[in-house]
């Protein structure tokens, strides 16, 4: 079999890294809780990954009735946007881009959170191409979000393969016929090299 012609990298597990367990951020940022209704909404089950609706209304709604300290835009800033960015993955990418592979972030995002992994973060100078499941309208693990990706950067589901956390992300991404790797930074980035390495990417470990 030949070797993937596309990579495709989840965010959220494996790009990125949320610094804190959310009920103990919430906490302290709040003040009390944890707040159960706060914590569901940072979820990837929550509404809005699909570009349907702007979460931080009832998000603000929610905050304003948990006390003074609660500032709605502070808690959204610094529960929402609260991201650590594993450096030593990005430098697998950029090494794995001078070597010919093209390498495509495939993420689910709202629309404000999509914004700050592009404007503030600055993703897309670090990949080939960047799907956000608000701009397409789908969200994983639905089969259609694979499906526009794989369209959208011209190439076979077969030819692509994806890099995701979540069970059901890859479930559905091995229906489509793409090759797939479950993998989370806990495990470290060797074990990310040697799964590439088993899919016939070549990746130097000393590089």
């Amino acid at each position: 079999m030949e070797s993937p012609q596309q990579l495709l990298l989840d965010a959220d597990g494996v790009l990125q890294r949320h610094p804190d367990a959310v009920t103990d951020l919430v906490r302290r940022v709040v003040g009390s809780g944890p707040d159960e209704w706060l914590v569901a909404r940072y979820a990837d089950r929550a509404p809005g990954l699909a570009g349907d609706g702007d979460l931080r209304l009832p998000w603000r709604e929610r905050v304003r009735v948990l006390g003074p300290r609660a500032l709605p835009l502070e808690v959204h800033r610094r529960v929402w946007l609260r991201v650590h960015t594993h450096t030593e993955v990005l430098d697998l990418v950029a090494q794995l881009r001078r070597g010919g592979l093209p390498v495509h972030l495939a993420t689910n995002q709202r629309a404000h959170r999509g914004a700050h992994m592009r404007e503030v973060l600055g993703y897309d100078a670090h990949f080939d191409s960047c799907w956000y499941s608000h701009e397409l309208g789908v969200a994983k693990p639905a089969p259609a979000y694979f499906e526009a990706v794989a369209a959208g950067i011209g190439a076979r589901p077969r030819d692509c393969l994806l890099v995701d956390d979540n069970a059901a992300n890859v479930r559905s991404a091995a229906r489509l016929g793409m090759r797939t790797v479950r993998w989370t930074t806990r495990e470290g980035v060797p074990a990310l090299r040697a799964r590439l390495a088993a899919h016939g990417i070549p990746v130097d470990s000393r590089a």
